[in-house]
């Protein structure tokens, strides 16, 4: 039965790339008809020079061609057709370029502007113009009907980007400023006019390609409308019918293991920068905190009826060169509550709640030692240490203070962070952890508890590592984060029994990802999936749920 399991999962990976190829190619033809019909090719945008007063120039191109003031068209002069001398055809014409047009005045069949002249050479009658590559700014604002699949709507979107970011006229602005522009203005998906002519205003884009993908009985209907002007004119519009016996239809619409992640609760930006946060139930009363590493406080934060609070701050605490930012949280031990491990000026301290006060407790013996994780072995909770000999040190509880039962030896550049946990669902444990690769990124490498490499995941990371069985499927999921210049996105792998595989990736975040927990914060007896976005103003939490369609 595991092999029949396999061999379907591969299957479906192998559907999965030739959809998304059939994507541009079948289906990708009829998105090029839809592009091409709402926003005009190429050729509508080459012309001639119809007349010349001065400076002032007349080209053939007017409202008709959807030609707007602002526009900028390179003025060239065709010499003669080249022509390949052994076979005949026809490879392109010699041009010489003569200046930039920029449009004044807007007639129905005739623009007007002023001509730049870059060259010894002056403008003629019958001169040739054509639109200057991203020369107009585009944005794509897209929304999708209830219960359409979410991953096939992201790939048509993505295709219709693609078409976009290869058309030479228009310039894509990214949709993460697109998202993080209607996040400040508070804007849903479906945006009217007015938002629109906001957004417009925020964004500073010529065009808008509003696109939305809505359900019938038989087909999805994919509404397109090209906006722009001075009072977002519509200029084109079409709906591309997409019946259900698509191959790419069906492929996502029948994937029984079809499970993603939806967001359930944006926190409102926070005044100060997070580094590293966990989730603790310090008070012993069911209510779990938010404890957060400011770097110059620690705070202590409650989700209630959706928003984010903040209970109590210590502000003698304020984090040196010296020291790690990590938060760790410890389960209960004492029946007294959770309790929070923290590094400051090289040791390391608890925060407890004392039933009137949050204290800190100071922990004798780990002296540059850093917390890094928590694992259950034979039934004993050992707290995982690593100090400056390279040791990952495994210490219990004993009464008032850590006792290192055994230890681990990594290498100088392993253990920055470290997480433990049942990978493969078979009651063995292995430690997940960081190796710096001296270039700020991260490989992240699985070892079992006596020091053998078992696995090593491809690509580079943020040093940010989360294992979680969020899906209950009794092996631990990794979730991992990706930087790429100033966005980040999260990833997560699973064991298939056989190897690693990548089951999830999340959507690209404005912003750098600083920390990852996976715990019920909201008190329904389910896990949700918790991080902490920082951007030049502030952060942000979001609190995602996983759910099985």
């Amino acid at each position: 039965m595991k092999r029949v399991k396999i061999i379907l999962i591969i299957i479906f990976i192998l559907f999965i790339r030739q959809g998304s190829l059939e994507s541009r190619g079948i289906l990708g033809d009829s998105l090029d008809r839809f592009w091409s019909g709402i926003s005009g090719d190429k050729a509508k945008y080459e012309g001639y020079l119809a007349e010349i007063i001065d400076k002032e120039v007349y080209i053939n191109l007017g409202e008709y061609n959807n030609i707007y003031e602002g526009d900028i068209f390179d003025l060239y002069r065709e010499r003669r057709i080249l022509k390949d001398p052994v076979t005949g055809l026809i490879l392109g014409d010699i041009k010489v370029k003569i200046g930039e047009v920029e449009v004044a005045e807007v007639d129905k069949f005739h623009s007007s502007g002023n001509i730049n002249y870059n060259s010894g050479k002056r403008a003629r009658v019958g001169d040739k113009v054509e639109m200057r590559t991203g020369s107009r700014s585009i944005a794509l604002v897209a929304s999708k009907g209830q219960g359409i699949n979410q991953r096939l709507f992201e790939e048509l979107i993505d295709n219709l980007e693609y078409k976009i970011e290869n058309n030479e006229i228009y310039s894509l602005i990214s949709d993460l400023k697109v998202q993080k522009v209607k996040d400040e203005l508070e804007f849903g998906e479906n945006l009217r006019r007015h938002q629109l002519e906001l957004l417009r205003e925020e964004l500073e884009v010529d065009f808008f390609l509003k696109i939305e993908l809505s359900e019938g009985v038989n087909n999805l209907f994919l509404h397109g409308q090209f906006l722009g002007g001075k009072s977002l004119d519509l200029i084109g519009e079409d709906i591309l019918t997409i019946s259900k016996d698509e191959k790419l239809v069906q492929l996502y619409n029948n994937d029984p293991e079809e499970k993603s992640y939806s967001l359930l609760y944006k926190s409102d930006k926070l005044d100060y920068n997070g580094e590293s946060f966990v989730i603790a139930d310090l008070n012993n009363d069911q209510n779990k905190e938010i404890v957060l590493n400011t770097r110059d406080s620690i705070k202590i934060l409650s989700y209630s009826n959706d928003d984010i609070i903040e209970l109590d701050s210590i502000n003698e605490y304020s984090l040196t060169p010296y020291d790690d930012y990590k938060l760790l949280a410890i389960n209960d031990i004492e029946g007294e509550g959770d309790v929070v491990i923290f590094e400051f000026l090289n040791n390391l301290y608890q925060l407890r709640w004392d039933g009137e006060e949050y204290s800190i407790e100071f922990l004798e013996g780990f002296f540059r030692n850093r917390a890094k994780a928590m694992i259950q072995i034979n039934s004993k909770d050992l707290l995982i240490t690593r100090n400056n000999q390279n040791l990952l040190r495994f210490n219990q509880w004993q009464g008032d203070n850590y006792l290192e039962e055994f230890n681990l030896r990594v290498k100088s550049n392993e253990g920055f962070r470290v997480k433990a946990g049942d990978l493969k669902g078979k009651g063995q444990d292995n430690i997940v952890i960081t190796s710096y690769d001296g270039n700020e990124d991260y490989k992240i490498k699985v070892y079992d508890l006596e020091g053998k490499l078992i696995n090593t995941f491809p690509g580079a990371y943020a040093p940010i590592i989360n294992l979680s069985d969020i899906r209950s499927g009794g092996e631990k999921e990794i979730f991992l984060v990706e930087y790429e210049e100033d966005s980040s996105k999260l990833v997560s792998w699973k064991w298939d029994g056989e190897d690693f595989i990548k089951v999830w990736e999340s959507k690209k975040f404005e912003g750098k990802i600083k920390d990852i927990v996976v715990a019920d914060i909201t008190g329904d007896f389910r896990q949700e999936l918790i991080f902490l976005l920082a951007g030049e103003e502030g952060s942000n939490f979001y609190i995602y749920e996983f759910k099985n369609k």
